[in-house]
This record gives structure tokens, sequence and C-alpha cells, in this order.
């Protein structure tokens, strides 16, 4: 996929600090859930079989949230996402295509991780990123100063999920599907286009997911702002910035498809939701739950 380099300005980050144990305790709503109850499982990210390892990509992202009911509002008057619900997961899809999930977390796992102590919010999006092995994906995450949070472990149908963080704290699920990753295709507006880590030390986490999933990382200054593009089998994977500010958390920060972000400005802010930053093109929001997520105007290919 051509590299949309979705960054917005930088001299407008969030306002307040989205807390590391917020990310910590959604997860843990996944994966610990998991383990405890057999009945529970994760869905597939695919409809059917595909047989296909997509390693190094982010390949799934599932919002995990006290408040279900607003975020399926939201997203659905939004971006016209469809939902339907799948045990435990309400099942996301944008014109009939399975594009996320969103899990509900039990309020007691906010208050094991001091939600009301760090002020961190109820809701996240949290990114999976395809790897062969997972417990060898989660030894290489230690061996690299990252930690694991939870797991490795069995997640049903979906297959074996390891909840993570890096060096900095950013939190991601490393995952290992039973029936193959979704088919490699070029989003279409409404799906997931773009993942960036917002980061306080750019060269800890290059050294870090270098390691982790073979990227090598690119280097390209783009409106004022040191960019790094995790690029693997010459495809750009991600994207890395260095947060000068020092007003965030390290979190991954992923970005939807649109036509118009002022539009979806417009119709996000009617909806419920914070602007935080916003330049030419795109823009990134907060929506009514507390989740952060981007939206960025692309026209590469179709």
């Amino acid at each position: 996929m051509d590299d949309p380099h979705p960054v917005p300005n930088q001299g407008e980050r969030f306002m307040d600090r989205p807390s590391r144990v917020a990310a910590l305790a959604l997860g843990s709503a996944m994966l610990a859930g998991a383990c405890a109850t057999p009945s529970y499982h994760l869905p597939a990210i695919t409809t059917s079989e595909t047989g296909i390892s997509r390693t190094g990509e982010f390949v799934w992202i599932d919002l995990v949230t006290d408040d279900v009911e607003a975020a399926r509002q939201f997203y659905g008057e939004l971006f016209d996402w469809q939902f339907r619900e799948e045990g435990e997961i309400l099942s996301v899809t944008s014109e009939g295509r399975r594009i996320a999930g969103i899990a509900r977390r039990d309020a007691d796992d906010a208050d094991e991780a001091g939600r009301s102590e760090a002020g961190a919010t109820g809701s996240a999006w949290i990114s999976s990123l395809s790897v062969p092995d997972i417990d060898e994906a989660a030894s290489r995450v230690k061996s690299s100063g990252g930690r694991i949070e939870i797991g490795p472990t069995d997640v049903g149908a979906r297959g074996r999920a390891a909840l993570v963080s890096d060096p900095g704290g950013a939190h991601f699920l490393l995952l290992s599907t039973r029936d193959g990753d979704p088919e490699p295709r070029t989003p279409a507006v409404g799906e997931w286009l773009w993942r960036e880590l917002w980061t306080l030390d750019a060269d800890e986490a290059i050294a870090f997911y270098e390691q982790l999933g073979g990227f090598e990382a690119v280097r390209s200054d783009f409106r004022d702002t040191t960019y790094f593009v995790l690029e693997r089998g010459g495809e750009p994977r991600a994207g890395i910035v260095e947060d000068p500010h020092q007003k965030v958390d390290p979190l991954w920060v992923p970005y939807v498809r649109v036509e118009s972000a002022s539009d979806i400005v417009g119709r996000a802010g009617a909806l419920g939701a914070r602007l935080v930053a916003q330049a030419e093109g795109a823009a990134i929001l907060v929506d009514p739950t507390g989740a952060a997520f981007g939206v960025q105007e692309w026209e590469g290919r179709k």
C-alpha cells in the first residue's frame, strides 16, 4: 500500500494524558476473560479460512469499552458501520466487510487498573500485529525491552494472542490467527487505513519494532515533523512519530480512510466527539466513550 503519511499538526496534541493502565485494563477484559472462562472466545477475524499469514502487519483492531451502546451509535452514524453480536464480541462491518470488534470492559477492570487515580477514560482501540509464532514473538518482546502484560493464551476461533507493551508503554496485541489473516487489499473509505505510534523516544521504539517485526525504519521529514515509516518487504506498514510536547503517553493511533476529513470532524463533533488535532486532510478525535482515533484522506490505490 502506498504510504499515506497521515501526520496531524503536532502543535495540537491531546489536552489530557490517556493512561497506559486504561489500555492494560481494556486488554485484560479481552484476554483474561478468555483465560478464565472456557466458554468465552474471540471470533475469527475472517469469515472463511484463508490460510494467509501477513507477518509484520496490523491485521485487526478491537475497541474495548465500558459503553458498547454509545460506541455502536457513534460509529454507526459517523461511518455507517454495521454491527452484529458474536458471542462476547460485537462484530463491526463496513459495506459487508469485517473490519473490527467491540468488546465490553467490566467496571472492575478499571478499578483494578487504577482508572480513577490515573484519570483514564474507559475505552481504547487496540491493534493486533500478525506474528507466526506467539511464544517466540513474546520472547522477542521481553528481550527487546518490552513487557508481556497478559498471555500468550488461546482465544478460541481467533487463534492465539498476547497483550504486550513496547519499551515506552504503548500497548498492542500479538496475534497468530487460527484460520489465517484477512486477504491483503487496499482499504476502502470507511475502513482502517494506517497505524501510527506516538512515542516519547523514537530511537528506542524503532530499535524495538525492528527487532520484533523485522521492520526497517525509513525517515521522512513531513510537515516539519521527523516521521519514520516502518517498512517490511519494501512496503509501508506503520508510522512512528516522536511527540515533542510530551503531552500524551505513548500509544498506537489507528486511522480510518475518509473522503473528507473536515466533513467527518463536523459530524463527529455533533455526535459528541472531541477534536484534539487537525491538519489538511487529517484529524485526531476522541469518541464519546474516550477512545482516540484518526481520520485521513488518501488518494492512493483504489
